[in-house]
């Protein structure tokens, strides 16, 4: 009876045994299968982030594209032909992109149009083509205008305002009349 129990017992220690080795072995397996699933995991992880940094790259890219279209033609006093030059701009550069994109143009003062929305209830234009041709028939090459932008939330211009300068003799008969007085 004892020797069963020490048989027993001995028996017990083997199945421990390989139990105990079988537990290791997968515990080894186990690891061996998740380190090369993390690095996996964090290849993927930076592939994305240089992918999602290289968009907001050429996002930036084609912001400062499209700005720089219209940029030089942003300031006080231009001459009415280079207000001409930029309604054209706006004209064909509203033609080849999508609507998204496409910069609003109105006469006025553009104070408070400052989102896409308020743009698009304004008097401003940018799909209609004649509308546009109207606007650019208007301005007169001998006078001067001042024109200044809208930007969006990302820096992208979205509308451009033109106002037409009072000429130089309108401010001398003011200033005579002034001095009238």
């Amino acid at each position: 009876m004892m020797e069963d129990k020490i048989n027993e017992v001995e028996k017990l220690k083997r199945i421990n045994k390989r139990r105990k080795i079988f537990l290791i072995i997968l515990i080894l397996i186990l690891i061996l299968s998740v380190i090369p699933l993390g690095v996996m995991i964090r290849e993927e992880f930076e592939l994305s982030n240089s992918a999602s940094e290289w968009m907001e790259e050429r996002w930036r890219q084609e912001i400062e594209q499209l700005n720089s279209r219209f940029a030089p033609y942003i300031g006080n006093d231009r001459l009415g032909a280079k207000t001409r030059e930029l309604c054209d701009k706006i004209r064909m550069s509203n033609w080849a992109i999508n609507e998204s994109w496409a910069v609003y143009i109105r006469f006025g003062d553009i104070t408070g149009l400052d989102t896409r929305e308020k743009w698009k209830n304004s008097d401003a234009t940018c799909d209609d083509d004649e509308i546009l041709s109207l606007m650019r028939t208007k301005i007169n090459g001998m006078l001067k205008y001042d024109i200044s932008a809208s930007y969006d939330e990302n820096g992208r211009i979205m509308g451009v305002g033109i106002i037409e300068r009072p000429s130089s003799s309108e401010n001398t008969q003011s200033i005579s009349n002034t001095n009238n007085i």
